[in-house]
């Protein structure tokens, strides 16, 4: 039997396209949606200051998104605070460019935590936690009741260790809340209950999700 292989520690962005299934989406269009998703995150990264294509990102497609790991030694401020907001750019430029079926809204989280890698690709309870925290009701719903492009979450863990660390985040934006208390168990998964979202688009509006 083979060793399991040693534990990295890596931030995690993961991303998908909401209404990526709709019906109203033609083959051609969810093609175009699919290209553009990764010509928005790789113009992201890069004016975020992340290497795209290097050492510092190493990435997986999930179909109707993908997810990002980013090395250790890339600031996690440049997460919590550029990358929003160079998202929400490449998303809008990407919109006003496309067909109406084309069109991308998404869904973002930022989390941070042990991740192995294997031949088969990468592993961990952190990425089971990100996905969980973007595939929430509350993050989506919050999504469908903004007009903006971009619905962002936010583990308990990166935004007090991230986002409250570093000013220019602006964590006072993200306004308490009450609700669901410290943890949630999904599918055998404990998933920090409280999380933080924010649309920022150009007509900015922010808020506090408690997802469970």
């Amino acid at each position: 039997m083979s060793a399991v292989p040693s534990a990295v520690h890596r931030a995690i962005v993961w991303v998908d396209v909401a209404g990526f299934a709709d019906p109203s989406r033609t083959g051609s269009d969810r093609q175009v949606v699919r290209q553009r998703l990764y010509d928005v995150l790789r113009r992201a990264f890069i004016r975020s200051g992340i290497s795209w294509d290097g050492d510092e990102c190493y990435h997986e497609d999930r179909g109707d998104g993908a997810f990002v790991l980013v090395a250790p030694d890339v600031p996690k401020s440049r997460l919590a605070v550029r990358l929003p907001r160079e998202l929400v750019a490449a998303l809008e430029d990407h919109n006003r460019s496309c067909a109406a079926g084309a069109r991308i809204r998404r869904r973002a989280a930022l989390h941070a935590g042990e991740v192995r890698f294997d031949a088969n690709g990468a592993d961990g309870r952190a990425l089971i936690v990100a996905h969980r925290l973007l595939d929430s009701d509350a993050l989506k719903s919050a999504l469908r009741d903004s007009p903006g492009v971009l619905a962002l979450v936010a583990s308990q863990w990166f935004f007090e260790e991230v986002m409250c660390q570093d000013p220019a985040a602006d964590p006072g934006a993200y306004p308490a809340g009450s609700g669901a208390g410290e943890g949630d168990q999904r599918h055998g998964v404990a998933v920090a209950a409280r999380a933080w979202r924010t649309f920022p688009h150009r007509s900015p509006a922010t808020g506090r999700v408690w997802c469970r």
